[in-house]
């Protein structure tokens, strides 16, 4: 009996730590997916606060003009920043997320052999801005990507209201 207890030792003291490590790898994967979503859910919510605030100034007519365009200047050039920033941090936490998911799919794969996830890649392949906007357009993008799309849009509408002002200030 102690013969088969000494084998089964090492073999369970293996499995066993295989199983914490994916369970250490799965909880590392669950901090990067909730950081990400966190940060898309406040980035847009904050962007979304900046373009309405903007909107209201605008079309207030209780601020006189001059007022009015330096507020809406000033909020829109803070909203440049922080779609600059959100892309910014967004990527990154994908990057995070990408890596931890790869490490967690080969965690498992070594756990449970008989039935393996498919292996995802440590870091997402580098796509030309064409082929992101082509994929956008098909919708065939991930939900990251999405966000990312949702930013640029708008560091767009942000950009676009500083020339709108910049414009009717030179053209007075």
């Amino acid at each position: 009996m102690s013969e088969t207890s000494e084998q089964d030792g090492p073999h369970k003291r293996a499995e066993s730590f295989s199983i914490d490590r994916l369970r250490i790898a799965q909880e590392i994967r669950d901090y990067h997916h909730k950081a990400l979503w966190e940060e898309e859910k406040h980035f847009t919510w904050f962007l979304s606060i900046l373009l309405s605030s903007i909107a209201l100034i605008t079309t207030t007519d209780k601020i006189e003009p001059h007022p009015k365009i330096i507020c809406a200047g000033v909020l829109s050039l803070l909203g440049v920043l922080i779609s600059l920033l959100a892309l910014r941090v967004v990527r990154n936490e994908s990057r995070n997320f990408q890596v931890a998911l790869h490490r967690f799919v080969a965690c498992y794969n070594q756990v449970f052999p008989d039935i393996p996830l498919p292996m995802v890649g440590a870091t997402e392949q580098a796509k030309s801005m064409p082929k992101r906007l082509q994929a956008a357009l098909r919708g065939d993008v991930s939900t990251r990507e999405a966000f990312q799309w949702v930013f640029r849009l708008f560091l767009l509408v942000f950009s676009l209201a500083i020339c709108v002002m910049v414009w009717w200030i030179l053209s007075e």
